[in-house]
């Protein structure tokens, strides 16, 4: 960042790497030495904040250079706030990615960004964010523009287009047994059956092994290799694989964990590897998990504990589908039905009620109920469908409407509808399809594998998997975007699905707990029917008898 040829730095990380560090002490080194106006981005205003007042400002006070500089922001005479610094010859101002106002201040010689791949697409109507911020550098002849983040997915990610058009450089660390340098990477990382936590690094030339104890003189002695040829841009990668606060055997339990479930996985090697996430779930065909059907049903499967139905509304039907949890969010396809009738009349929403009331065996003997559902409100029918969840809010009947666009939560917090005072919540549906097809491409059951039953059709399938994503250009951005394939009309199946792993996530239940409620109960020969497992035993006879009110639920007890 001092070196007169280079204009801008890109810095590509896993997590525990000091990227934070490296934003403070460049900062630190402009304002003593080399004082400009500048500013630091985050991708919130409140993140901003967090950044100023937890990392910056503990820097400045405990730094006799710099607090020399700035005055503390309490000082009555201090022109100093939590977003904006100002020092001999220079000033910082501290913003989010996502207000316009902040990264359409005054022009700035220093630019400092951190987390850019986790940027908005737009700063409200303004357009990308690093575009914004580097139009405010122009004018100077000596601008420096510093870009820090770890990597989301590939074809949007910000930090990975921006590495690529750097230098390329990798940090080499040296064998201590034969000398060769080499980069760390991770498929060189051995551990013995079962035992991740004793993992050690196998040298790519020699095979010798190389233990934590000899990371720091490693480290010590290393360089940066760079890749391609410099143009003005340097560009630096490094994996948590060198991070001297993380072991390799926690960084080989990390991945052992997370390898379950792809979406866990996909975080593990954004900040751990700190390289971009290649999604394969797209390349999913109908005819292959049509042709791994399963016979099972009506009764429930005995690895399954709670039941959780999604409902979609369409101008002409309701469709609604059953499926059944097991630990670790594996689950089975239970049942899918079709209401035809125009939903603007109560004889479709009757039939949809009395099959949501229904009951279903399980494989131990005992009857279930269903625990929750999840209910699309943002079609053509939205106010008869708020009010079929407040009639049964009690039943645990969410009132769900899709929000679009990458990064979203699953499920957002409820707000309290105008129409049937109902509390609405936001499913990212986007996030949600990536979570779907992650879990379709599990091969094997176990945690997060979906089972499907023979009474699922061909067209199930082809629903299931009707959507594609894509990268398009908005606005001069790479966005992703899920649109239909070609030849394919329906989605309802992908859109419930949305909708019951929403509901999920709303209820999130203990299915360990539900599972030994459950084995308790059956063991002493007390219930043949447990309809609301999620509810402990003690809670439901201490509601009873302080209420003297029939609950919401059946408990039938033998003889």
């Amino acid at each position: 960042m001092s070196d007169a040829d280079t204009e801008q730095t890109v810095f590509v990380k896993s997590s525990q790497v000091g990227g934070t560090e490296t934003i403070n002490n460049i900062a630190a080194y402009f304002i003593e030495h080399d004082p400009g106006p500048m500013i630091m981005v985050q991708p919130t205003v409140e993140m901003a904040k967090d950044w100023s007042k937890d990392r910056f400002a503990p820097m400045i006070r405990d730094m006799p250079e710099l607090s020399a500089l700035i005055k503390e922001a309490k000082s009555r005479d201090s022109d100093n706030t939590i977003q904006q610094k100002i020092f001999p010859g220079g000033s910082l101002v501290v913003v989010g990615a996502n207000s316009p106002s902040g990264l359409a201040s005054r022009p700035r010689r220093i630019a400092l960004l951190d987390e850019v791949s986790r940027y908005p697409l737009s700063a409200g109507t303004e357009g990308d964010p690093v575009g914004l911020v580097k139009a405010r550098t122009k004018n100077f002849w000596n601008r420096k523009i510093f870009l820090c983040s770890t990597p989301t997915v590939e074809g949007i990610c910000r930090i990975t287009d921006a590495f690529e058009e750097s230098d390329k450089r990798y940090y080499h660390v040296p064998c201590l047994h034969c000398g060769e340098y080499q980069r760390l990477k991770f498929k060189q990382l051995n551990w013995p059956d079962g035992k991740p936590d004793e993992a050690v690094y196998v040298c790519a030339e020699c095979a010798c092994v190389i233990t934590d104890k000899d990371k720091p003189m490693m480290l010590r002695a290393g360089k940066w290799v760079a890749t391609k040829e410099f143009r003005g841009i340097a560009g630096f990668h490094i994996s948590e694989l060198y991070s001297p606060w993380v072991t390799f055997g926690k960084i080989a339990t990390d991945f052992v964990n997370a390898k379950r479930f792809p979406e866990k996985l996909q975080v593990w090697v954004n900040t751990c590897l700190g390289e971009v996430w290649k999604d394969k779930g797209e390349t999913i065909k109908a005819e292959v998990l049509y042709a791994r059907r399963e016979v099972y049903g009506p009764t429930v499967p005995e690895d399954a504990w709670i039941l959780i139905a999604g409902v979609d509304v369409q101008k002409d039907r309701i469709e609604c589908e059953v499926k059944a949890f097991g630990l670790e969010q594996e689950n089975w396809s239970m049942a899918y039905e079709v209401f035809y009738g125009s939903p603007a009349e109560a004889d479709v929403w009757e039939q949809l009620e009395d099959f949501l009331e229904m009951t279903y065996t399980h494989a131990l003997g005992f009857e279930m109920r269903i625990a929750a559902a999840g209910v699309d409100t943002g079609g053509l029918h939205t106010a008869e469908a708020y009010k079929f969840c407040k009639k049964h809010e009690r039943r645990r009947v969410y009132a769900l409407k899709g929000i679009g666009g990458y990064g979203r939560p699953l499920v957002t917090k409820p707000t309290r509808s105008n129409v049937e005072k109902v509390n609405l919540y936001g499913v990212g549906v986007d996030t949600a399809k990536e979570l779907i097809y992650a879990r379709l491409s599990i091969k094997n059951p176990g945690p997060g594998y979906m089972h499907f039953s023979t009474d699922n059709s061909l067209d199930y399938f082809k629903q299931l998997t009707s959507e594609k994503r894509v990268v398009s250009i908005v606005n001069g951005r790479k966005v992703l975007r899920w649109v239909l394939k070609k030849k394919q009309k329906n989605n309802e199946v992908l859109d419930i699905n949305n909708y019951i792993f929403a509901a999920y996530k709303i209820l999130n239940p203990n299915i360990e707990k539900i599972k030994a409620h459950y084995m308790q109960k059956l063991q002493r020969g007390q219930a043949t029917t447990i309809v609301d497992p999620d509810t402990p035993v003690k809670r439901i006879l201490k509601k009873r008898k302080r209420h003297r009110k029939k609950p919401n639920f059946v408990t039938k007890h033998r003889g």
